[in-house]
């Protein structure tokens, strides 16, 4: 009877243990899908310019990051090479305007910022707060490079480009298709350091946007 008893404990336990171990898989399919689900939401990573394929080895390379209540997790002015999606808690986006810095919008899960900076080295255009404890999910641009081809990465350019031109006036204004033009037409031109692109009263035809680099006026 005892040694019944044992092998029915035994049993018992690797049933258990069985259960266990099919409720973790099924959580961790549950949070990969999910985060999937973030990242797809993303207009430079969405499913109309990665294959599924793609896209799943991406969510794979997404690293979480904790922080506390009240942390910057990116500062305005600063160069980043990372977006960040919101996977859970709150934050502030805060903007400087006419020299005070304003609360302009508020931030959830599911959220998305810095996207910009996995492609250019652009200065963040705003500071991102924690109002809550937060978890982050980030995606570097080592992260972008290793796992797509460089067909898949020309395509994210030309939409980054759209949206770096909110930031020229005479841009700003014209429609998806007619900023997705002049984006496909930007030619890309490299300088060696010192080079002068344009010179006091120099007249110019071309507008120049900063890719990669840094520039003195």
């Amino acid at each position: 009877a005892i040694e019944g008893d044992a092998q029915r404990h035994v049993l018992r336990t690797h049933m258990l243990e069985e259960t266990k171990n099919g409720l973790v898989d099924i959580v961790a399919s549950m949070r990969q899908e999910l985060r999937g689900q973030f990242l797809a939401r993303v207009p430079l990573l969405s499913r109309d310019i990665l294959t599924e394929q793609e896209h799943y080895r991406l969510v794979g390379k997404l690293r979480p990051c904790t922080f506390e209540a009240g942390r910057d997790i990116i500062v305005e002015g600063e160069i980043g090479d990372r977006l960040f999606i919101v996977e859970r808690g709150t934050c502030e986006v805060h903007k400087t305007i006419n020299g005070r810095v304003c609360v302009v919008s508020q931030l959830t899960k599911g959220a998305f910022f810095g996207e910009i900076a996995v492609l250019y080295d652009m200065p963040r255009t705003a500071t991102i707060k924690t109002t809550s404890a937060v978890t982050a999910l980030s995606l570097a641009r080592s992260d972008l490079k290793q796992t797509l081809g460089e067909r898949e990465l020309e395509a994210m350019r030309v939409i980054a480009r759209t949206q770096v031109f909110s930031n020229v006036p005479i841009l700003v204004n014209l429609t998806s298709d007619l900023k997705v033009g002049i984006a496909r037409a930007l030619r890309k031109q490299t300088w060696r350091a010192g080079a002068i692109l344009a010179g006091a009263n120099h007249m110019t035809s071309r507008l120049f946007i900063l890719e990669h680099g840094y520039i003195r006026q």
